[in-house]
């Protein structure tokens, strides 16, 4: 009987170990190339929680000025998809290298690095 309850507690802490949350990225490097000024610069990085737990978004923090993100749902279930929007400010020319950080739950990723790059170009007159 010992034995039957030792394997019990063994089989319930291998199974929540197993249930855990996964984000996966269809793309984690927007890339705007040579956009023009005065274009429009929102784009998203669009993701699943491919676990079986629900993927929770602690934070999400980008680096320098001229960008703003726009969270998506603190919580996504098992199976759903989400996207975390950016706006970048297209009014000032020059290039693009900005990265927006995000933190998670996710067992396999839980801070993702995601990449903003281009060049904000000016039309030539």
């Amino acid at each position: 009987m010992k034995n039957f309850t030792l394997a019990i507690i063994a089989l319930i802490i291998n199974a929540s170990a197993i249930a855990q949350a996964e984000i996966k990225f269809e793309n984690t490097t927007v890339s705007y190339d040579d956009i023009k000024v005065g274009s429009d610069g929102q784009r998203s990085f669009v993701f699943k929680n491919t676990g079986t737990e629900t993927l929770i978004i602690e934070k999400v923090v980008s680096t320098g000025k001229h960008i703003k993100v726009i969270e998506s749902r603190k919580r996504i279930e098992s199976g759903s998809s989400d996207q975390i929007k950016i706006i970048y400010d297209t009014k000032v020319p020059g290039p693009i290298r900005r990265t927006i950080t995000l933190y998670s739950n996710a067992a396999n990723q839980p801070v993702a690095a995601l990449k903003v790059k281009g060049n904000v170009v000016k039309e030539k007159p």
